[in-house]
């Protein structure tokens, strides 16, 4: 399956990069984009690995939202066909009410 990424997702994910940046060394950096990039990968092949996402509401489109978790990013995303729809890459510690589906 292709990993399609929003731009919305993609942006919320550097901004939590940028934050990381300010308490973590450049090498555990380049760790979580390493490994986030890795699983992304996975659920190209693998793209029911995520458990359902509950704090994001089905979509007007019927579709049921799942997560992975990488570190303290959550991975929401949905499976479209043959594509799997990443709404949000969302950093756990904050209120989850701000999450995208």
């Amino acid at each position: 399956m292709k990993v399609v990424v929003s731009p919305e997702a993609w942006e919320s994910y550097l901004r939590t990069l940028f934050f990381y940046s300010e308490e973590w060394s450049d090498v555990a950096l380049a760790k979580v984009d390493s490994e986030l990039k890795a699983q992304l990968r996975y659920l190209a092949n693998h793209p029911k690995t995520g458990a359902f996402e509950d704090l994001v509401t089905i979509g007007k489109d019927g579709f049921r939202y799942r997560r992975v978790i990488v570190w303290h990013l959550k991975v929401v995303y949905k499976i479209v066909g043959n594509e799997i729809h990443v709404t949000d890459i969302f950093d756990t510690r904050q209120d989850p009410r701000k999450m995208k589906g």
